[in-house]
């Protein structure tokens, strides 16, 4: 009797933590994702909404260009929205904060030089071979 009762008490115990393992998985998924999709779609929005409340206009298309190659990158399009949410407590904390800020503004304006290049390489933009050759072509048409 004292065995059953023993071996129940186990198994219920079993039982105990692997729900609360799997509690604890699901809410770092939910986190994960919280953090790696939906905050920068967030952020993506909020940035076409602020440029669209500002100016009035359709956002210009290397812009959006920009903004879209930062949101699929996983570089956050505001220089401070991933260090917004984490808490400092201390000093230490600042300064290895303000490091890690810098090297992800480095690494995004390195990422949006790399896209500037090749834009010029492929000339994708407001000004580009084909039509500035086909403009010039049109302008001195000889008669036959």
């Amino acid at each position: 009797m004292e065995r059953e009762e023993d071996a129940r008490k186990i198994a219920e115990r079993i039982e105990d933590e692997r729900r609360l393992r799997r509690a604890e998985k699901y809410n770092r998924h939910l986190q994960q994702i919280r953090v790696e999709i939906l905050l920068p779609i967030v952020d993506f929005a909020t940035k076409i909404a602020e440029y669209r409340e500002m100016t009035g206009r359709l956002i210009p298309l290397s812009l959006f260009r920009q903004w879209r190659l930062l949101l699929l990158s996983g570089k956050p399009l505001f220089p401070e929205s991933h260090t917004a949410d984490q808490e400092i407590d201390t000093a230490s904390d600042t300064v290895a904060l303000r490091m890690n800020s810098t090297e992800i503004a480095e690494d995004r304006e390195a990422l949006l030089d790399e896209q500037d290049l090749q834009d010029y390489i492929w000339t994708i933009g407001p000004s580009s071979f084909e039509t500035d050759a086909f403009t010039a072509v049109s302008r001195y048409q000889v008669p036959l």
